[in-house]
């Protein structure tokens, strides 16, 4: 992780979809998981879209 910004680590979390936001907690470095909360539950549109699929399909 030497050398990489902290934008560029949240996101390969994100990508890898690290289910647990204590280890993100623990990767990220963070002291409180509030912290990490804010960072790590931000919704992109993508993420956004894919989750309103998936609940339309259930009604279908």
């Amino acid at each position: 992780m030497y050398g990489k910004t902290a934008e560029q680590v949240r996101t390969k979390i994100n990508e890898l979809q690290v289910k647990s936001p204590r280890d993100a907690m623990e990767i990220l470095g963070h002291s409180r998981i509030s912290v990490t909360m804010e960072i790590y539950t931000h919704g992109d549109e993508e993420s956004r879209e894919s989750a309103i699929r998936k609940v339309n399909d259930l009604f279908e």
